[in-house]
């Protein structure tokens, strides 16, 4: 059980806060009501908190990040991400970049269920168009005729940002969830089968805050990564994001 888990956001906050004056570290902190990737929810429709702390060191970087959940049936959930990742620049217009992720949730009573990698390679255009794909070699869900399972899953992400004046931009994107490597002992209550998505977004920044609300559509139901609850076809999230 978590007794505190709102200390290890803090704490993640806190170092990128403490270093922030320096050029090479950047931090975030931030509340949202869903916390939705690769359309689907990894809280289970709750709110979140989270922040995070990434370190600049020319072409490579890393960093960390926590999310928090309070679900109504338990008690908070806490998820910790590591990641490093390598960015090429070609000219003005095109960049690149390799990362791995490393998530953790390791008061969870399924901490080891629940621990995964993942890893990206992104190519942008101009910072406001992109195409990137995921791999994810150990992903987790949940079904409730078979439990806990492990599989292969790959996402394929296109994305678009439109700036609206100095404030507003409008963020699209598509996507494609191949999960068909999971193979439940028996026939899942949620089929595990590939799924596609779309998301638009609305942002408006004030200084380092910025609010979004975005929305999701799914043609089908996402793997549960939760214990119990399915994913929705569509889902409406709002967040507001303290960048420093």
């Amino acid at each position: 059980m978590v007794r505190s888990p709102l200390r290890w956001l803090v704490a993640v906050c806190a170092a990128a806060a403490a270093s922030a004056s320096a050029d090479d570290w950047s931090g975030t902190l931030g509340y949202a009501s869903d916390d939705i990737v690769h359309g689907r929810s990894l809280s289970g429709g709750e709110p979140v908190w989270f922040g995070g702390a990434y370190r600049d060191a020319g072409d490579w970087g890393a960093g960390a990040h926590a999310t928090v959940t309070h679900r109504a049936e338990a008690s908070r959930h806490v998820q910790l991400g590591l990641g490093v990742d390598r960015r090429w620049r070609f000219g003005t217009l095109w960049s690149a970049q390799l990362g791995i992720m490393h998530y953790e949730s390791p008061f969870d009573d399924h901490a080891s269920d629940r621990r995964y990698n993942e890893a990206t390679a992104r190519i942008g255009f101009r910072g406001r168009a992109w195409l990137a794909v995921a791999h994810a070699p150990d992903l987790p869900a949940f079904d409730a005729g078979s439990g806990w399972l492990r599989g292969q899953a790959t996402y394929t992400e296109a994305g678009l940002r439109q700036p609206l004046g100095q404030r507003l931009a409008l963020e699209f994107g598509v996507g494609h969830a191949d999960v068909r490597a999971f193979r439940p002992r028996r026939a899942p209550a949620v089929p595990f089968h590939d799924y596609r998505y779309a998301s638009a977004s609305l942002r408006y920044r004030l200084g380092d805050m910025y609010a979004y609300a975005t929305f999701v559509h799914a043609n089908r139901p996402a793997p549960a990564y939760v214990a119990g609850q399915g994913g929705p076809r569509v889902r409406w999230a709002g967040a507001v994001v303290w960048s420093f």
